[in-house]
């Protein structure tokens, strides 16, 4: 194991291991190490996403927004309506203006179910 020396003062050196993790200065310092630490939490599929043109595939406990239109499986983490309504804005804006009955029978088409 490696030592390194950490400050000097007055003939006193303070001395650590390199791989001991560094002393936290302030609270500032704690929270931005830290803010990444701890995963986001999963989102949950609801059937109001069905009118933006989204069903869902995945397990349970991560359900993944799967398009209707294009049959493209997005992050969990996309599951916002915002993420939804801009890629039908995007990717299929003749589709925008459906209504929720167009997008039902997208989703209960056998050709969705191909892959």
């Amino acid at each position: 194991m490696e030592i390194t020396v950490d400050q000097q003062d007055d003939n006193h050196e303070v001395q650590r291991p390199i791989d001991c993790p560094v002393q936290v200065r302030n609270k500032i310092d704690f929270v931005k190490r830290n803010q990444y630490i701890s995963a986001p939490p999963k989102r949950k599929y609801s059937n109001e996403y069905l009118k933006y043109g989204f069903s869902v595939t995945g397990d349970e406990d991560c359900p993944k927004p799967l398009c209707v239109v294009c049959r493209e499986i997005l992050l969990n983490s996309n599951t916002k309506p915002s993420f939804l309504i801009r890629h039908l804005g995007t990717k299929h804006p003749p589709y925008k203006q459906r209504n929720i009955s167009f997008f039902q029978r997208l989703s209960n088409s056998p050709n969705l179910n191909s892959f």
